[in-house]
């Protein structure tokens, strides 16, 4: 944990020095208005940034929206390397790591972390163990504060978070294995119907947390640095509320009612 901290203040101190480098030359700041806290105007900006010059909500997708995951592309590119690299390293990782600890676990343990017990008995009386306020509040929580790390620490805090996130996945799909489970029936039941909404909605939220901080530490000679974090954060709430929540909404969905019967299919 110590050297993943010294590598995540080497990265920001990386950044930072790279902010003051593009942004706060003499020349540069006496050539132009300084940034002052007008809350009115940031309104006016954001607002004007969000909305565009569409009337409909046709055109908005088309030219705020699509505009906006255009600008995501490379920051996409990356997070999928991400995404593969943390869930393949935590499957690999913990696979040589659980069965060093696997003697000490006690059946009873094994089955309240899988939760067999509690979820066959409920699903066999059409009850449902997990409710769809609770699994989109959770993941609707979970992408804002990847992008409030993320602002905060220009990206870098919002992909340890994802990463994280990832990892989970790779790492249960281990223990799971070690104890006889199929993976990929697993992955297939109790991951896929909802993941290939969930999973993409996360990753656009961690793609606009990576564009964000390098738009944040690149110059740009048109704009103040407030009027970058503005159009920065305007583009990750067109994204937000016009591609994120409608997939969170859809995976909510199919987590609480489709996939613990497809599960429990693979429990049983």
């Amino acid at each position: 944990l110590l050297w993943w901290g010294v590598t995540g203040v080497l990265i920001l101190s990386a950044i930072l020095i790279r902010l003051g480098l593009a942004h706060f030359q003499r020349e540069y700041l006496l050539g132009r208005e300084i940034d002052a806290l007008n809350f009115k105007w940031i309104g006016q900006t954001f607002w004007k940034a969000f909305r565009g010059t569409g009337t409909t909500l046709g055109a908005w997708y088309q030219v705020q929206v699509r505009g906006a995951l255009r600008r995501f592309r490379l920051a996409l590119v990356i997070v999928l390397v991400f995404t593969v690299l943390s869930g393949i390293g935590s499957y690999v990782w913990a696979s040589t790591v659980i069965p060093e600890y696997a003697d000490e676990i006690s059946q009873e343990d094994i089955d309240s972390a899988l939760g067999n017990v509690g979820l066959t008995e409920n699903l066999g009386d059409g009850e449902l163990p997990i409710s769809f306020g609770f699994i989109i509040g959770n993941n609707l929580r979970a992408s804002v504060l990847i992008f409030v790390f993320g602002v905060f620490s220009f990206g870098v805090l919002g992909q340890l978070i994802y990463i994280l996130n990832i990892g989970v996945i790779g790492g249960l799909m281990a223990g799971l294995a070690y104890f006889g489970f199929s993976v990929g029936d697993l992955f297939w039941t109790g991951i896929f119907p909802h993941g290939i909404f969930e999973i993409p909605a996360i990753m656009l939220v961690s793609a606009a947390v990576l564009h964000f901080g390098a738009s944040m530490i690149a110059p740009n000679p048109e704009k103040t640095m407030g009027e970058v974090l503005i159009n920065s954060i305007a583009d990750w709430a067109k994204v937000f509320v016009g591609l994120i929540v409608p997939l969170l909404v859809i995976a909510a969905l199919i987590e609480t009612y489709i996939t613990p019967r497809l599960l429990l299919t693979v429990l049983q």
